[in-house]
């Protein structure tokens, strides 16, 4: 008899609630500033929120608002208060399937790309975490296997496995650095250079990037090329030999900085067939900069046959790769139609690309197109020009300077 008593007072509760919530006085808060005090934190208020968009009872005057938004807005109000109080922080999606696991598909960002998951299938989702893959990497490294310890720190490192820890990460490539692992010795120097897992310590740091490039660690090598290029004679040959080596274990950037040391004649004797060499084994290694220099010598002809279809491949690649250089020379080919045809509408854009990565030669030769309208359509062509000038004096190109006031 108690029980049914209780359950008749339950759902009379219910009920009273949602019928104060359908039929608001006049005097009561309206349906918007229910929602803001959500936004600010309040919990009871979200539910309240979700409630109203649930029964689709919103006034007229309050925007709609679908209910998954609401729901989200509770759940970030109650990783809010999670986080206030000191509890153990949970994503918002995993507090979303939490307090509202009934509620059809909610759309979660994934880098930037929207993947429908179906909610029940979120709240089933709890970190389990393999024990067993865990104890035996540990028990194999404690044995000196030591491919086994940097096994485990990764999988310290990345947490998908085991539980995430940078602290345990660093002590186990540490311990696999022991056994010469050359992937290890860098991490450990990274862990140390950056303060990850430990505290910051550049000493510690170069330690373990020597280790690491005598175990065959090209990016160890080179980092420790970058670390001796100072000023002193000694020192500019330590470093050309660290890039040598760096570049010897396929260490793309070591084999630019090689080319261009050889291409310039500093550190070395001006030697733009070995420079050649460096910069096609650096851009084999994907290195933008080692790309843009390889197109620049294929279009002077400069010690070797002019190829300008191959500059402009190479301009292409190193454009792919990120090189902002790379965009605005394969810009320039394509204003001027060598080793291409002639596009001024894709010179234009590629100029815009590298100007907004403040490219000052890029800037100028937009400045050039819109004065001239060339590849533009803009109405305002004169105007634009002139800022593009400025941004290109801006950016230390004095030839904008002075075109800028001459407009």
């Amino acid at each position: 008899m108690k029980k049914v008593i209780g359950l008749i007072i339950f759902f009379l509760l219910i009920f009273l609630v949602i019928e104060k919530i359908s039929n608001k006085k006049s005097g009561d808060r309206s349906d918007a500033e229910i929602l803001q005090s959500c936004k600010d934190g309040a919990v009871l208020d979200c539910a309240t929120a979700a409630l109203i968009s649930q029964n689709k009872i919103a006034g007229d005057n309050t925007e709609k608002m679908d209910f998954n938004q609401i729901a989200m807005s509770a759940s970030e109000s109650i990783l809010n208060k999670d986080t206030k109080n000191n509890l153990p922080t949970t994503d918002s999606n995993e507090l979303l399937a939490r307090y509202f696991p009934q509620q059809g598909v909610k759309s979660i960002e994934n880098d930037s790309k929207k993947v429908e998951e179906p909610i029940e299938e979120i709240s089933k989702k709890t970190q389990v975490y393999n024990t067993k893959k865990e104890n035996s990497l540990l028990s194999s490294c404690r044995k000196k296997n030591y491919k086994d310890c940097f096994a485990l720190a990764y999988e310290y490192e990345i947490g998908e496995e085991i539980k995430q820890s940078n602290f345990k990460a660093t002590q186990y490539y540490i311990e696999s650095c022991k056994g010469n692992i050359a992937q290890g010795c860098y991490i450990s120097g990274m862990m140390y250079d950056h303060g990850i897992g430990t505290s910051k310590d550049k000493e510690e740091a170069i330690l373990f990037y020597k280790k690491a490039c005598a175990n065959k660690s090209g990016d160890s090598c080179y980092i420790l090329a970058e670390s001796n290029r100072k000023d002193t004679e000694i020192e500019q040959k330590k470093a050309f030999e660290l890039y040598v080596k760096s570049c010897d274990m396929q260490n793309a950037k070591g084999c630019f900085v090689l080319g261009e040391m050889y291409y310039a004649g500093v550190g070395v004797s001006l030697n733009v067939k070995k420079a050649t060499e460096y910069f096609s084994k650096g851009c084999s290694g994907e290195d933008a900069n080692a790309c843009v220099y390889l197109g620049r010598i294929y279009e002077l002809g400069n010690n070797i046959d002019q190829d300008l279809e191959k500059s402009v491949e190479l301009y292409q690649k190193s454009c792919n790769l990120g090189g902002v250089s790379g965009c605005t020379n394969l810009g320039n080919m394509y204003r001027t139609g060598k080793g291409i045809k002639q596009n001024y509408p894709n010179a234009v854009s590629l100029f815009e690309k590298s100007c907004r990565q403040k490219d000052a030669t890029a800037c100028l030769l937009l400045g050039y197109m819109y004065e001239h309208r060339k590849g533009t359509r803009s109405t305002r062509s004169r105007a634009e020009a002139k800022e593009y000038y400025k941004k290109a004096c801006d950016y230390g190109e004095s030839q904008g300077c002075k075109l800028e006031k001459k407009l």
